[in-house]
């Protein structure tokens, strides 16, 4: 599971926004790298002010401050900066 501050996060859909703010969990795909296959991803908002990741499948060579896309099909949804 990785985690984004909440304030690192950056939408380009407010719908979207305002839907997992709502239901403090959205189902999307999510990248790290450039042409790396899109992966299914649950984001939960937390109490403790962090946005964590929860893939369906154990992700790997991730590290604190690579940035994440999450799409909705070929649609970038928003991205953010991966915490420590």
């Amino acid at each position: 599971c990785l985690r984004m501050k909440a304030s690192d996060m950056h939408w380009l859909r407010p719908d979207c926004h305002e839907t997992f703010k709502t239901n403090h969990s959205a189902q999307f795909q999510a990248r790290f790298r450039y042409r790396q296959p899109l992966r299914d991803v649950t984001l939960v908002q937390a109490e403790d002010g962090f946005v964590y990741m929860q893939f369906s499948s154990p992700q790997m060579g991730v590290a604190a401050g690579q940035y994440a896309a999450w799409y909705d099909e070929n649609e970038c949804i928003g991205s953010g900066i991966i915490s420590d």
